[in-house]
């Protein structure tokens, strides 16, 4: 599929160097709860952007700092990166669907008059706001042109520039749609929990989590219609059940609780028997040589089924794990030993060995809950928070978050069943799907930015959750008791 081209917002819309005359006019004053001095709100032409200047010189009841109008507006200045000592830029969303608004605020690390800042707002390499940084500046920013929207800030101390851009992604709902859905209340003997792909046959499968039972469902991939149904006794009580499915489409992997069983699903379905421990996790991949990597909060496991052997383990620590990804290469495993202290570590594949461990990678309370693999093996991609908040890019090659990305938070009140298959790559590499509670969300692998979710609908089932596998048509989801088929039309 052609990938589609960053948009970005037209310079009439910011209407700095055409609109500046009107500031005098559209000016309006508030009092700063914070300062207690008059600040000025200027709206500009266009009204997509309000610029709130919190300097001291446009605080002190004089009228409020703004670029000076020019000819040619000067090239945004160059510069090596923002060291934290010198000031923080933040902004609260990132991501979201249109009209998108944000607010992106500079704050000076410590009360100064010589730090000076400029704002490119439009991506067009030339300075569109400047002035003294004083005691901070906060933009309002909102767009509703999708794509990726390009914000350069630069920020001068004594002689010396330096840069801390942004980049801030509004999303296209109509990106990802619905192809077909369906639900399926009757008699189960939970919520759909795992699954997995058979693009030969043209058969989804999932399964259920349960007290005293695991259901399969096999349905047919190009219009999601029913196909049959088989009960397995559960060993372990539990909300997941993982599914892994053989090269060859014959056999169906799936963890009961305290055990992996084997089940034939070509001619007469029946299980094989168990063929490994399945207490470590709720996870299940199946790599090319046949050895399944079972993995979640107890920890994660290198079992071969043909002989039930745990080739190798590594239990969770500090609180439980969570998700994992196994390498294009099958060489690494990246695991979330710890989702609620956010511990990711890159494990040897073969021993289980740990390469290296970053500690705290969301830097906050919230919990990491996917990771996955790009499909370079270059870079790590990190969810955290109960439904997708924050997007981490990680180096492979380091463990140092190249990215951290705000997504738009969704509404948290809704129950989440069991994930077993949290993320998926297309055929060709272009994305990197998450399932979430609210929503299927994609990364765009050649920017290593958001590319597009799927917003919840409005009743209590959430939409896309919560279990994720990708065909050639698309992508497959399964949670509550809806298996739904989406497509991918950028």
């Amino acid at each position: 599929m052609a990938p589609r081209e960053p948009s970005k917002l037209p310079n009439p819309i910011y209407a700095f160097r055409s609109g500046i005359r009107m500031i005098a006019q559209l000016a309006t004053f508030h009092r700063s709860a914070a300062t207690g001095s008059l600040c000025g709100v200027a709206i500009l032409r266009g009204s997509v952007l309000a610029l709130l200047i919190l300097a001291a010189g446009g605080c002190d009841g004089s009228s409020p700092t703004v670029p000076v109008p020019s000819e040619q507006d000067p090239p945004i200045p160059l510069g090596s990166p923002l060291p934290a000592h010198l000031a923080d830029v933040t902004t609260t969303l990132d991501f979201g669907d249109p009209p998108f608004s944000g607010r992106l605020r500079i704050t000076p690390s410590q009360e100064t008059s010589e730090l000076h800042y400029a704002i490119d707002l439009n991506g067009d390499a030339l300075t569109d706001e400047m002035g003294p940084l004083g005691l901070g500046v906060a933009l309002t920013y909102l767009y509703e042109t999708t794509g990726a929207h390009e914000i350069g800030i630069a920020i001068r101390a004594g002689t010396e520039w330096f840069r801390d851009d942004r980049v801030v992604i509004v999303n296209d709902p109509e990106a990802i749609r619905v192809a077909d859905s369906v639900w399926y209340p009757e008699g189960l003997a939970g919520d759909f929990s795992g699954i997995a792909l058979d693009e030969a046959r043209n058969i989804i499968y999932v399964a259920t989590g349960g007290l005293d039972r695991r259901d399969i469902l096999a349905f047919r991939s190009t219009n999601l219609g029913f196909l049959w149904r088989l009960s397995l006794s559960a060993t372990e009580p539990g909300d997941a059940t993982a599914l892994a499915l053989s090269t060859d489409g014959s056999v169906l992997y799936v963890d009961t609780g305290d055990s992996i069983e084997a089940v034939s699903v070509i001619g007469a379905r029946s299980s094989l028997g168990v063929v490994g421990p399945g207490d470590v996790g709720t996870s299940l991949v199946l790599g090319d040589d046949g050895i399944l990597f079972s993995g979640g909060s107890n920890g994660i496991a290198r079992i071969d089924p043909a002989s039930g052997q745990v080739l190798a383990r590594r239990d969770a620590l500090f609180g439980g794990g969570g998700g994992f990804s196994l390498s294009m290469d099958e060489d690494r495993v990246a695991f979330l030993e710890s989702t609620h202290l956010c511990r990711l570590s890159l494990l040897d594949a073969q021993d289980l060995e740990s390469l290296w461990t970053v500690e705290d990678l969301a830097t906050g309370s919230e919990d990491c809950i996917r990771v996955a693999f790009s499909p370079r093996d270059d870079a790590l991609y990190v969810l955290a928070g109960s439904d997708g908040w924050l997007l981490l890019v990680v180096d492979v090659a380091t463990g140092s978050v190249m990215r951290r990305i705000k997504l738009a938070e969704e509404d948290r009140r809704t129950r989440s069943p069991g994930a077993s298959s949290g993320s998926a790559t297309v055929a060709d590499g272009r994305y990197v799907a998450f399932s979430t509670e609210r929503g299927a969300f994609l990364v765009d692998t050649a920017t290593q930015l958001p590319a597009y979710a799927l917003s919840a609908i409005t009743d209590d089932r959430a939409i896309g959750c919560c279990n994720i596998m990708a065909g050639s048509g698309g992508f497959y989801t399964a949670g509550w008791n809806l298996v739904m088929r989406l497509s991918l039309a950028p």
